[in-house]
């Protein structure tokens, strides 16, 4: 009995054997070509907060649905939809409000109106900005899920 250089005590051609699998082993893991593949799993993040990865691609996938559904309706469709729950329609209740609100406040009319002008094409891009932010959160939840 001889002591291998792992501590362990063995007849000496198996510890020649245990030091050439040691050596073979730490080899291949330092070759990436050679290293063993890792397992494939389903794609899906499931550790001990499984269900908060399942709940976020569940939401990112309505969130990236929802927004291209309500762009699609709002730009391509040529009737108005019978939706209730739209966000862009929404989007416009709430902004010509509060810009009708403060238009109220300007005494001259034709400031009034070139101030009025301004919010057709304003809220397009804002409401563009907005299905592009809402778009990049639903693909970050879906990433991380």
């Amino acid at each position: 009995m001889i002591r291998c250089p792992s501590g362990i005590l063995e007849t000496a051609p198996a510890c020649r054997i245990l030091t050439r699998v040691r050596a073979q082993t730490y080899r291949r893991a330092a070759d990436p070509l050679r290293a063993p593949r890792a397992r494939r799993g389903t794609g899906l993040a499931i550790d001990d907060h499984g269900t908060v990865h399942i709940l976020a691609l569940v939401t990112g996938t309505l969130i990236v649905a929802s927004s291209l559904w309500d762009a699609f309706e709002t730009l391509v469709l040529p009737r108005t939809p019978r939706r209730r729950l739209r966000f862009s329609r929404g989007f416009y209740r709430a902004t010509w409000a509060a810009w009708t609100a403060s238009a109220r406040r300007i005494r001259s009319n034709e400031r009034r109106e070139q101030y009025l002008a301004v919010y057709g094409p304003l809220s397009v891009f804002v409401l563009l900005t907005m299905w592009a932010a809402a778009l990049v959160v639903g693909f970050a939840l879906l990433q991380w899920s």
